[in-house]
């Protein structure tokens, strides 16, 4: 391939990644993306659960407000002074990192509330015949491997 054609295949790409025309086709590839490999099924069931979880949620409503708060004031803030917010977002990440607060939530009820009930959806989520190969492999003996 000539440079000539890599740089007509890049331009083509590009024109294909932010023509607003065609969203439904970019979200479909994306999709197809992560439905491919062998770890979909976990990751399919991680989602599903935790967006099940987050639909039942009594912090959905507060997020969801705190989301449009926070979006009517920092949208117009960022349009004018792009460089203050920056900084501040670099203080809020300093302060959060300082503070450590997932040392908090490790011990917290709302934490140990949250990862059986997780748990439990998750597994129920996994198909019977998973469970099966898995106690298949854990049922058979080793391999015997014989030196020579």
């Amino acid at each position: 391939m000539t440079a000539t054609e890599r740089l007509e295949l890049s331009r083509t790409r590009l024109q294909l990644a932010l023509s607003p025309a065609q969203p439904e086709q970019r979200a479909s590839d994306s999709r197809h993306r992560l439905n491919s490999g062998p770890e979909v099924t976990l990751v399919r069931a991680v989602k599903a659960s935790l967006d099940e979880w987050w639909a039942r949620s009594m912090l959905r409503p507060v997020g969801q407000v705190a989301y449009g708060a926070a979006s009517a004031v920092v949208h117009p803030l960022a349009q004018r002074h792009p460089f203050a917010v920056v900084l501040c977002a670099a203080a809020a990440g300093a302060t959060l990192v300082w503070s450590r607060p997932w040392r908090w939530v490790f011990g917290s009820a709302v934490f140990a509330g949250f990862v059986p009930q997780l748990a439990w959806r998750l597994l129920s989520k996994v198909p019977a015949a998973s469970w099966t190969t898995l106690a298949t492999a854990l049922i058979r003996p080793p391999l015997n491997r014989s030196r020579s």
